[in-house]
């Protein structure tokens, strides 16, 4: 007779017993993600925000958040079930930043953590885990996308079906928001992403609801669309403005009917898809420009709406960025260094920033950051837009050069030496500019 673990029952666990230094470091805490990839399904990524999950044998893979569930492909046909439950570091405590995930098999087969059969572990970052033939990867949470808390949309909305719409400026993380909401929505389909601007509109509609075999020249055979693939998970369509007027027409019907037709097809299919929209445009002034019809823009505005806010306003998400890059690639970055880039305007924003901190991580070659020839062109950058949006107050050449070796010699953490280094003139030099500004 087999005997079943009751998890219920089982006594708690504090990562104490397991080495509790190196579990509070690297444990899988709240917030942090974890890539599923059946066998026979599409890979998920799910962050975590709950107390347990539970991972279930069934013979479809999906996502239950009622209960917490997620069932998974298990071929055994012993009794398999596999919990992943938050336990704090002291008694008593039941859900705190300090609590970590323990995974533990609450059946009668082991899973695999890494190469090694065990039947309950606490999971660290990096760790590969099989539950047979269903592979887990852990992965530290990252502060762009955040966990639940950090998406400013309601809760329920977010696990509704209702439409989203995404607005702000490029490189603000419009894209890495879509793909947040999906993951907490649980819903069982993938993440589909589209660029409506990457397309010409003769192919646009073909790409968006696909094609039957013959529908135009070149079509030997039937395609599916974005829609089709996205079928029963989210559909990001990113920069919506570009959408052509006549297939926002194709469009409007399907956030009314939940159906498309391919193009060339003679009836309708059924699909179930939550779209997410993104725009860097004013739609408003694309509707008086007659460039979106009204009825389309009522109905993309009716569901959740998002307005991302630009770097320049916002520099307690530059704060939030540079301390999570800190984090990720164990660097030091120089106070002065955070000081410019909090001042710094960004107009690439979130993107710009983070290729810039990659490419100074490279080159640094170290573990600190400080001050180099690549921030060079950012200050360069700095002093135009102050010129540009301050022409009322020209200043001669002088005054700019003694400005400028003012606001290097900030950056570099007031230093004289480095900063005489920098800009090629003598400590002297340096010294006597230094005096004679006041930096505003």
């Amino acid at each position: 007779m087999q005997t079943v673990v009751d998890y219920k029952k089982e006594s708690p666990r504090f990562f104490s017993d397991f080495g509790g230094l190196r579990i509070k470091e690297s444990g899988l805490r709240l917030g942090d993600k974890i890539t599923i990839k059946p066998f026979n399904g599409a890979k998920q990524e799910v962050s975590l925000s709950r107390l347990s999950y539970r991972f279930k044998r069934g013979r479809e893979y999906g996502f239950f958040s009622e209960t917490c569930e997620i069932q998974i492909p298990i071929i055994s046909k012993v009794f398999t079930e596999y919990k992943l439950v938050l336990c704090s570091e002291e008694p008593d405590v039941e859900m705190d930043e300090k609590a970590r995930y323990l995974l533990r098999a609450t059946g009668l087969n082991p899973f695999k953590l890494n190469g090694n059969y065990t039947f309950e572990a606490f999971l660290e970052y990096g760790d590969k885990v099989e539950l047979e033939y269903t592979r887990l990867e852990i992965n530290r949470s990252s502060c762009v996308t955040g966990t639940s808390s950090d998406i400013p949309l309601n809760e329920n909305l977010i696990q509704s079906n209702l439409s989203v719409l995404i607005e702000g400026e490029t490189g603000t993380g419009k894209s890495r928001l879509a793909k947040n909401i999906h993951e907490k929505s649980l819903r069982q389909g993938p993440f589909v992403q589209i660029n409506i601007s990457s397309f010409s509109e003769s192919l646009l509609e073909s790409e968006l609801f696909g094609h039957v075999k013959g529908a135009f020249t070149g079509a030997v055979c039937s395609k599916k669309g974005a829609f089709a693939e996205a079928n029963r998970g989210t559909l990001f369509i990113d920069e919506i403005d570009s959408l052509p007027l006549g297939i926002q027409t194709k469009l409007l019907l399907f956030l009314d009917n939940k159906k498309i037709r391919p193009v060339g097809g003679l009836s309708d299919q059924q699909l179930d898809v939550r779209l997410v929209f993104s725009s860097g445009k004013d739609l408003k002034e694309l509707v008086r420009l007659e460039k979106m019809r009204k009825d389309f823009y009522y109905r993309l505005t009716t569901g959740g709406r998002v307005q991302l806010k630009p770097l320049r306003i916002d520099s307690k998400k530059i704060t939030a960025l540079l301390k999570q890059f800190e984090v990720e690639k164990g660097v030091h970055i120089v106070p002065g260094l955070k000081k410019f880039y909090r001042k710094y305007q960004w107009p690439g924003n979130i993107r710009q920033l983070l290729g810039h901190l990659e490419q100074k991580h490279i080159l640094s070659g170290g573990d600190k950051i400080s001050f180099s020839t690549v921030d060079e062109e950012l200050s360069q950058n700095l002093l135009e837009e102050q010129v540009l949006n301050n022409l009322d107050e020209i200043k001669t050449l002088e005054q700019m050069k003694k400005l400028y070796v003012n606001r290097i010699y900030e950056r570099i953490g007031r230093n004289i030496k480095k900063t005489s280094k920098v800009l090629g003139v003598s400590p002297n030099t340096i010294r006597s500019m230094v005096r004679e500004v006041s930096l505003p």
